[in-house]
Parts: C-alpha cells; structure tokens; sequence
C-alpha cells in the first residue's frame, strides 16, 4: 500500500442505504482498495480497538451524527480517548444529511474532526479528503 494512497475508509451509518450509496460512490471514484460499513458507533469503536495496530486502522472515517446505540457524538467521547498512535493517521469527517449549525459547531470542538461534510459525497469532498490526506501524509 501506497503511503500517500487512502487505503482503507470506515462508513459509520445507520442507514444501510446510505453505506451501500457512499461505498459505490468512492468505487466509482475508484476510491479506495477496502471500504467497510458499520450501522452503529459501537460495533464501529470495538472494530477499531480489536484492531490493534495503527497499520490496521481505517485512513479516513466517515461518521454520521444521527444513530441508535452509540450515535456519532458517543463514538466521537470514545474514540477521541484511544491513544493519539491509533487515531493520529486518520483523517474522521462527519458525514450527516443535518445542516443544524449546533451540530456543525458542536464537531468543530472535537480534536479529532477534520470537518463536517453533508450528504451525499461530492466528487469536490472527495479531492478535499485526498488533499487533506495527502497533506497529513507530508507533515514530519
């Protein structure tokens, strides 16, 4: 695997229509070699802790903020305590159909957020990702 290539991207929505719409979207984009989807914030957090090692981690996540379980606010609590060697090479962009701006600002107080996107993806927050990756990539 390329280092400056997104390999790996996690979908965390409870909508399995929206998972099947975003994964056939990046393929269409010929985005990325491996896309795997969760329907809730737990099984996503205990996929991730189970993986272990950096090398295994997703590159870019895309969360959605509305979800039964664990939504996408109880994932970011979680997720923003796994130690920074596990989180520090991902890229995480909520990925929600809410225009609430309390959501927007409220995503912008967490460290590991890199922005918040509204569905569908765009071929334009597609390349923001790659820049945004590519540039994380370039940083000592």
């Amino acid at each position: 695997m390329e280092e400056n290539t997104i390999n790996r991207v996690m979908l965390i929505d409870d909508d399995p229509v929206s998972n099947k719409i975003s994964q056939l979207f990046l393929r269409k984009h010929r985005w990325p070699a491996q896309v795997v989807a969760y329907e809730d914030g737990q099984q996503a957090l205990q996929a991730l802790q189970a993986a272990g090692s950096p090398g295994a981690h997703p590159d870019v996540i895309l969360l959605d903020v509305g979800m039964p379980v664990y939504d996408g606010w109880d994932f970011l609590d979680e997720y923003e305590k796994l130690p920074r060697e596990l989180t520090g090479r991902c890229l995480l962009y909520m990925l929600s159909s809410s225009i609430n701006p309390p959501d927007i600002q409220r995503a912008a107080h967490y460290r590991t957020v890199k922005a918040y996107l509204t569905k569908p993806l765009t071929p334009e927050a597609l390349a923001q990702i790659q820049e945004d990756y590519r540039a994380a990539r370039e940083l000592p």
